[in-house]
């Protein structure tokens, strides 16, 4: 017996709001994931720009566990970081934290804001930066 259209219909939206319901869960659950067990690693900022998106700019990064590397991009409000400063961050290191069974589970941290998160002290080496965020 083939199924009705309708019935069709109703399925694929019920197992849509399945899988976003997933995906908001597994967001949650990992950002704590994260905050409670994480390893700290260094990386390197490659980049900063305009995501295209009105007050948004994207810093691309590098970071290496062991031998290997693992490219990322973290979004910020242009009220924070500004394009303008992107040569200022390029080529410098920031802890990156991750979470030892899954590395592609990572945030850099940058801001005060960043370390206070995840529970690190903020580093008196990354001091230079205060001046540079905006209030």
């Amino acid at each position: 017996m083939a199924l009705t259209n309708k019935i069709k219909t109703k399925i694929f939206y019920v197992s849509m709001a399945t899988l976003v319901l997933l995906f908001v869960i597994f967001c949650l659950t990992a950002r704590h994931l994260l905050a409670q067990n994480h390893l700290i690693t260094y990386g390197d900022v490659l980049e900063i720009r305009h995501t295209g998106r009105a007050n948004l700019v994207r810093v691309g990064y590098r970071y290496y566990i062991g031998n290997k590397f693992h490219d990322f991009s973290k979004e910020y409000s242009s009220s924070v970081i500004s394009v303008n400063d992107s040569k200022v961050f390029e080529g410098k290191s920031f802890p990156v934290v991750y979470y030892p069974k899954f590395p592609y589970l990572e945030a850099m941290l940058i801001f005060p804001e960043d370390f206070e998160q995840f529970h690190v002290p903020f580093p008196d080496s990354l001091r230079w930066i205060l001046p540079l965020m905006k209030k």
